[in-house]
């Protein structure tokens, strides 16, 4: 380890902004319902693990960051 201790070098906190927009339409019997989700809407690409193995080759490469900005659209229907 580079460190003493484990946690003397830290991240900083991860912010993460999931959005979703969700409508019921109700005909007669029927529900329809549409939805629309945005995660990690901001788009940052936080650093979330490096390789941190001193005697490796690859130390402090980039091992893993927060997935990317994705759309879902959804359509349900009860009856």
């Amino acid at each position: 380890m580079a460190t003493p201790n484990i946690d003397d070098n830290r991240y900083p906190d991860l912010w993460d902004l999931d959005l979703r927009v969700a409508k019921t339409i109700t005909i007669q019997r029927v529900k329809l319902l549409l939805s629309v989700d945005l995660f990690n809407a901001l788009n940052s690409n936080t650093e979330l693990s490096r390789n941190r193995i001193v005697s490796a080759s690859a130390f402090g490469t980039l091992n893993e960051v927060i997935s990317p900005r994705i759309a879902r659209i959804g359509v349900k229907l009860q009856f």
